[in-house]
């Protein structure tokens, strides 16, 4: 993390996070954190996997729409990815084109959900908490809930509901 947001605590808080989300859920459609802890200088890092390819984002800014035998594989996978988040008490809160990377691997295309930064754990824990009142997530693909900043009712749904978005874009 870069000296200047090292300097502020929510920032540190949403990047220890992250770590903590993905370690926890452990998935192949999950971007992988290998290490995270703090330099000689306070400033805190993650060591997270090398991807080649892109964002869901720049593919449908160059293809405008997939083809459904092009999408239904990358949907199967986050499908995939959604469900070890939610058996796991994670509710991501920010799903969107530009936090689904779909890397190219030999065997074929793998999709990785990125950024965990504000995600949200289901049971007690400081996690992922958020009081009532605060909105989070990018607005265009907000459930209600969400976007009304009833931070209590967010649920597995609410990332269901941005999935809804993002095939409606598909």
């Amino acid at each position: 993390l870069s000296s200047d947001l090292a300097a502020e605590p929510e920032v540190i808080d949403r990047f220890r996070t992250e770590a903590l989300a993905v370690n926890r859920i452990a998935h192949p459609n999950i971007i992988d954190i290998s290490d995270f802890g703090a330099l000689p200088d306070g400033r805190p890092y993650f060591v997270m996997e090398y991807l080649d390819g892109e964002t869901l984002e720049a593919r449908l800014q160059r293809d405008t729409q997939l083809a459904l035998d092009e999408a239904a594989p990358l949907l199967r996978q986050i499908l995939a990815a959604l469900e070890a988040a939610h058996e796991a008490g994670i509710v991501h809160r920010d799903l969107k084109p530009e936090n689904i990377y779909v890397a190219r691997r030999r065997d074929g295309d793998i999709v990785k959900l990125l950024d965990f930064g504000i995600a949200k754990l289901l049971s007690p824990d400081k996690l992922g908490s958020t009081a009532d009142g605060q909105m989070v997530g990018t607005p265009y693909y907000m459930s209600p809930e969400q976007a009304l900043g009833k931070a209590s009712e967010v649920g597995p749904t609410a990332d269901v509901y941005s999935l809804g978005i993002i095939l409606y874009r598909l």
